[in-house]
């Protein structure tokens, strides 16, 4: 019945042209909200799908909400997920007990800390002891991690958010976003930058009701915008502790890229870090260091690329080439040789999308991607 009364709602606003419309949404929106509730979804939350699909339905007359005074919907959420709550909560107990069973130690370790601290309720003895870093090279299982806890709190009725710092890290989180869509982050972020969020929003009111904030590539993260975000969930969640009292895991490798500052010295770089920030001294450091996807004929040259990342490498002490590393051997190319050839040689057609050449620049990703499509037939 309550889509049907949802359906009512929009051929009234459509074809009767009533005086006051949101007058009328906030007489019987319970009632089209109904099922929704029913299915334990938020109430918030249960409002924005119900307006989502009346505008849904007055679209296709060329109408919006605004149109009609109503309210906008700012959640981006999936109808179908919503459909079927009470499926989705059976889908993360059934995936987290799949995953459980597959976390290494260290991994184990991460988890079991972060679920200790959504156990206990922010207070003033453990303000300080809500924040985690999970530490671990390529391969290591970050994202493993975070997609099991995601499941994990999911079947306990724990709401999390995941985020990324680039766009393409959040594509392998489960329903990742990146820290500007999920903070209203501002382009560029000072010190005294402000995210646009109001805590009477309907975003500022997802974001109080989170209980854990899954960050990745956090070398990336500009200690500016942890400052921002800090004053963003304590202005949401009414709440002086940091960070509004929410337990946050940062995960990354800071043998990685750090942050981008235009025109910025090594050391202008380092400070940008948030490793500066006054936070970061609060936070519960973990390392992953077991690599999970390394074959056993490649694991000497893994630790190589770790040693090199660490600063422990071999360099020569020796002019010309005082400071440089050595690359290994079998990581050569002669000058006459082409990479392509030397990477693609030997792939079938199928294979050609589990290979890839990194370049430093436009020019040579351009040259590259055209010499290897002209190697495919058609």
């Amino acid at each position: 019945m309550p889509k049907q009364i949802r359906q009512l709602f929009a051929i009234i606003l459509t074809f009767c042209e009533p005086d006051n419309p949101l007058h009328l949404w906030n007489t019987y929106k319970a009632f089209m909200i109904e099922d929704f509730i029913h299915r334990s979804v938020p109430l918030i939350i249960a409002e924005q799908a119900a307006l989502c699909q009346v505008e849904k339905i007055i679209n296709q007359c060329g109408k919006t909400l605004a149109d009609y005074n109503l309210p906008v919907i700012e959640l981006d959420f999936n109808l179908d997920n919503l459909e079927n709550f009470n499926q989705n909560v059976q889908q993360s107990i059934d995936e987290a007990n799949r995953m459980r069973p597959l976390l290494n130690v260290n991994q184990l370790n991460v988890c079991n800390a972060i679920l200790a601290a959504l156990n206990e309720q922010p207070s003033v003895e453990n303000q300080h002891s809500r924040l985690f870093f999970m530490d671990g090279p390529a391969c290591s299982g970050k994202t493993f991690t975070y997609n099991y806890l995601i499941a994990e709190t999911s079947s306990r009725g724990i709401k999390s958010a995941t985020a990324a710092w680039t766009g393409i890290a959040a594509t392998l989180l489960t329903n990742g976003s990146t820290l500007h869509g999920l903070f209203k982050l501002p382009v560029p972020i000072l010190d005294n930058s402000t995210c646009n969020v109001t805590p009477n929003s309907i975003h500022g009111h997802f974001l109080s009701q989170v209980s854990l904030f899954l960050l990745d590539e956090t070398s990336m993260i500009p200690k500016h915008a942890l400052n921002a975000i800090d004053r963003l969930l304590k202005d949401v969640c009414n709440n002086n502790f940091p960070f509004g009292g929410k337990v946050i895991l940062f995960g990354g490798d800071f043998r990685q890229i750090l942050p981008v500052v235009k025109r910025g010295q090594p050391a202008e770089v380092v400070e940008a870090c948030i490793k500066c920030s006054l936070h970061w001294q609060w936070v519960q450091k973990f390392k992953l260091t077991e690599n999970m996807r390394v074959h056993d004929g490649e694991r000497e040259f893994s630790n190589w690329l770790l040693r090199l990342g660490s600063g422990t490498v071999f360099v020569k002490k020796e002019d010309p080439f005082k400071g440089c590393v050595e690359i290994p051997h079998q990581c050569l190319i002669r000058e006459n040789d082409s990479i392509v050839e030397k990477i693609f040689g030997d792939a079938e057609q199928d294979d050609y999308a589990k290979r890839v050449i990194l370049t430093p620049t436009n020019v040579d990703s351009l040259s590259i991607n055209e010499e290897v499509l002209q190697r495919l037939p058609g």
